[in-house]
């Protein structure tokens, strides 16, 4: 998924300017999220992508959810002006807003009923040399408990965020929706075949005075199946976006 265009059956992703290409990982997440919100009745008014890059999981969710407006923040000028292209272009340009600027910093002029992420994490390994792909795959940008803060901040009571992560940050990741009101409701774990490891998570939680500090709703999903297709989980969700499904 390297190549400098992704079409989707009702979306196209140009991505010649920005450090994080289209992945198998990033797409697998936005049908997830819709997934893990279709038994919810009403849709979320009011959705933040918090470090958007190509714009993809806005215009993901942006397909399923008729009546949301959304609103993308990329730190990366180049990606955002991309990102804002890529809107643009879509059936959904008239609700999808994305802007260049610091999630530490930008003024949002209201909280949030859902908020996606799909944020650097590469926290601790070796650095990459180029500048964008550091921002990109680090944790140079924003670290995890200062997402965390923020999600806090502009997440309404009640309201749901979903994040994808390593397998080695879930620690850090309780460790930091302790101290924020915030409670991981359901995770699901992304092997691309069953005999590799977990390679990424996917988070859902919640803004709650409920807190939990244990993940009680644990799903995996394989991505290849036995036929070095996709299996059958996979199929399911990613068949309302890829054109060769």
């Amino acid at each position: 998924m390297a190549s400098t265009s992704f079409a989707f059956k009702q979306f196209t992703i140009e991505q010649d300017q920005c450090a994080m290409k289209v992945t198998t990982d990033a797409c697998l997440f936005g049908a997830w999220v819709c997934h893990e919100m279709a038994p919810h009745k009403n849709e979320p008014l009011q959705i933040l992508d918090i470090g958007a890059g190509t714009g993809l999981l806005s215009l993901m969710l942006a397909q399923q959810f008729n009546h949301s407006t959304f609103t993308g923040v990329e730190l990366d000028i180049k990606a955002a002006e991309q990102a804002q292209v890529n809107c643009a272009q879509s059936p959904w340009s008239n609700c999808i807003n994305i802007v260049e600027g610091d999630i530490l910093t930008f003024a949002f002029p209201s909280a949030y009923d859902l908020i996606i992420s799909n944020p650097p994490f590469y926290e601790n390994d070796l650095k990459a040399t180029s500048l964008k792909k550091n921002l990109a795959f680090h944790d140079n940008g924003i670290k995890l408990g200062q997402l965390l803060i923020r999600i806090n901040e502009l997440l309404k009571p009640g309201g749901l965020f979903f994040l994808l992560l390593p397998p080695k940050r879930e620690a850090d990741l309780l460790h930091w929706c302790e101290f924020n009101e915030l409670s991981i409701q359901a995770s699901c774990h992304l092997r691309s075949t069953a005999k590799k490891s977990i390679s990424r998570v996917f988070y859902r939680g919640c803004k709650s005075s409920n807190l939990s500090s244990t993940i009680t709703n644990q799903t995996e999903l394989i991505v290849q199946g036995n036929n070095k297709g996709y299996s059958e989980e996979a199929y399911h969700l990613l068949a309302d976006y890829y054109l060769a499904l």
